[in-house]
This record gives C-alpha cells, structure tokens and sequence, in this order.
C-alpha cells in the first residue's frame, strides 16, 4: 500500500573522485543481486521513478553538498568485490556499489510503485585499495544531510500528490 518509497543508504565508491561523505543519485543500476531475478519486468530496466528522482536532484541542485548522478552497481556479495569487477564497472562509468538499490527499482516497477533513492559514501574502492569511512566525520555529516534531504523530498513530494 506504499504511495512511494525513498530509500537512503550507503555505497562504496568505484570512481577515484567519488569522496567519503559524498552523496550518490543513482540513475540506474546494474544488478548482481539475487532479488530482482524473481520480479520479472518484461524488458524495462530498474531505474529509479523519474518524478521522484527529479525531486532528489532539485533538492541537491539547491544544496552546497558535493553529489554526482549516475549508475549504481548492486550486489549482495559482502566484500566481494574483485579488482577485476571493480574495473570493469569504472570502465562503464559506474559510480558506486551498494547491496539493494537495483532490488528497490525492481519491485518499485513490478509493483507499479515510485521509488527513488539517495546513497552517501561510506567508502573508496576507486584506487583498487579499500579506504573504509564509516566513522570519519564527513560521512556522518553527509549521512545526517542526506537524511534531512531524504525527509524533504518525501514531503515535497507528498504534497504534490496527495
């Protein structure tokens, strides 16, 4: 019965300038995970709603933190991601690899529901060498910005379609 779903979360970055503390508007996924397999979506790809996307992006526009926009790699392999792996997906201009952003599209589009997301970097993975953040201090002021960003899309957008 969810009207929309505004998931926030963390990701490692794949790109050397994608920074602990820096905020990630997923785009589009590529998915490695085990859930979207079992929500057949007939050739549409999981990709976040683009109305709420949209609400995310004016959000960031107007905000001084520092965010890029593009695909996000979702796997649910705990730290197993291989050097080669990471490579590849840099290649391809991923930026970020979290464990659910490609499953939330996925059944957000099955279930006919918008769904939209927001990660902050948690850690690197762009040299190739894991530089873990999750205590430092930029990652927990982007972490309590991005939920405050998170929380005045959802009323944005509640006001706009209710």
């Amino acid at each position: 019965g969810a009207r929309m779903v505004l998931a926030l979360g963390w990701c490692g970055s794949l790109q050397p300038g994608l920074l602990i503390g820096d905020l990630v508007l997923p785009s589009t996924t590529v998915s490695t995970e085990g859930t979207s397999g079992h929500y057949p979506l007939e050739g549409q790809v999981p990709d976040p709603d683009p109305g709420l996307s949209g609400v995310l992006r004016g959000l960031l526009s107007a905000s001084d933190h520092r965010w890029q926009e593009g695909p996000v790699w979702s796997t649910d392999g705990f730290y197993r991601e291989t050097a080669q792996q990471v490579t590849a997906y840099q290649s391809q201009g991923v930026l970020g690899v979290d464990m659910e952003m490609a499953a939330l599209f996925t059944v957000g589009r099955f279930r006919q529901t918008p769904v939209a997301g927001l990660l902050v970097v948690s850690d690197e993975l762009g040299t190739l060498t894991w530089n873990p953040g999750y205590r430092s201090e930029p990652f927990r002021r982007a972490r309590d910005q991005a939920a405050r960003l998170v929380l005045a899309a959802s009323a944005q957008w509640e006001d706009g379609h209710v």
